[in-house]
């Protein structure tokens, strides 16, 4: 390896261990051992915090006003240039043609109360969601989207159901063809918040006739269904968000028509040519900034995903351990290790 670190055992669903790498040639590392430890909750991650298992990590949006009990350690938050949606699963074969419709992803980003979610479930410890370009830094946003598309107003939603051929049968809107708004939404199991953000979801799409069934599930087991043969496993994903890393957002990997990592088989030509605007040279930086503008605003609207609020990252660090804050990069969402150091 040509890291910092090398691993030295990993054990499924308990920890991954990496020791010094001495072949290493840059900065060597102050500390003899950095353990990755998995937890299947936030709140068992927060106690670890609070008994010192843990000496770095995350806390529940629910601990946020209790943050001063965490007496051992320093809070800090973070934010790491990306943005959380829903996955809609266009490729899936009983709800993807239905998917497919504008009139019902409109309805569905009008069933979401970013506000509600962030002063109620984030303690206001999150960004809005207007699009895939992140709304904080607005590095490369839109002025025109800095605030959502789609206003939260569920009667609006269900009045563009009802204008576009859906009426609501014992609470659940159904076409002509006998097709219903009823679908399957997994979830990230673990975090409580999540949790609270899909119920609220549950209950406002329901304003609309949009029923929603809930199903918590594990990371790994989400992503991976990710891949075209599992199509039919999965309707609606929340919980997993998305960072742009080191790279400037222009959405061709994930909403681009065949896309590296567009598995959710979402399509729409007007849009690939404005994707490929943003990715090819232009004669000034100003019809650089119109093209990524223009893709921006169209994606934003387009609604391949449902955007979300992005909750902030809730840290804590020991007291006697050093070095973390300063070298944790908001931008690309790494950390350096090598520079941490724990004093007595």
């Amino acid at each position: 390896v040509d890291g910092p670190f090398k691993i030295v055992s990993a054990v499924d669903k308990q920890a991954w261990t990496f020791v010094p790498n001495t072949s290493y040639d840059g900065h060597k590392p102050y500390i003899s051992k950095l353990v990755l430890a998995y937890d299947t909750s936030d709140t068992g991650e927060a106690n670890a915090l609070r008994s010192g298992a843990a000496q770095i990590g995350t806390i529940p949006a629910s601990d946020y006003n209790i943050r001063s009990q965490f007496t051992n350690d320093r809070f800090f938050t973070t934010n790491n240039y990306g943005y959380c949606r829903l996955f809609l699963n266009f490729g899936n074969p009983q709800v993807g043609p239905i998917l497919n419709q504008l009139p019902v992803r409109q309805a569905m980003a009008m069933g979401i109360d970013q506000q509600g979610m962030i002063q109620k479930i984030y303690e206001g410890q999150a960004v809005i969601g207007t699009g895939p370009v992140p709304l904080d830094p607005p590095t490369f946003l839109a002025p025109q989207l800095e605030k959502p598309p789609y206003a939260f107003d569920p009667a609006a939603g269900k009045a563009l159901l009802e204008k576009n051929g859906w009426t609501e049968k014992n609470g659940v809107m159904t076409n002509a063809k006998g097709q219903q708004l009823s679908f399957t939404m997994q979830y990230l199991s673990g975090s409580s918040s999540v949790l609270a953000a899909m119920q609220l979801i549950q209950s406002d799409w329901a304003q609309e006739g949009i029923k929603v069934t809930l199903e918590p599930d594990l990371f790994a087991s989400m992503v991976g269904m990710h891949v075209k043969s599992d199509a039919a496993k999965w309707q609606i994903q929340g919980g997993i968000c998305w960072g742009w890393g080191a790279s400037v957002p222009t959405g061709e990997n994930l909403f681009k028509t065949g896309g590296a990592y567009n598995f959710y088989q979402f399509s729409n030509p007007s849009l690939d040519k404005l994707i490929n605007a943003t990715i090819s040279p232009q004669p000034t930086a100003a019809a650089q900034t119109a093209a990524m503008d223009a893709y921006d605003i169209a994606v934003a609207k387009d609604l391949p995903q449902i955007w979300m609020p992005k909750q902030l990252g809730l840290n804590m660090v020991a007291k006697n351990v050093h070095g973390v804050v300063s070298t944790v990069n908001n931008f690309t969402g790494a950390i350096y290790p090598q520079y941490w150091w724990v004093s007595q």
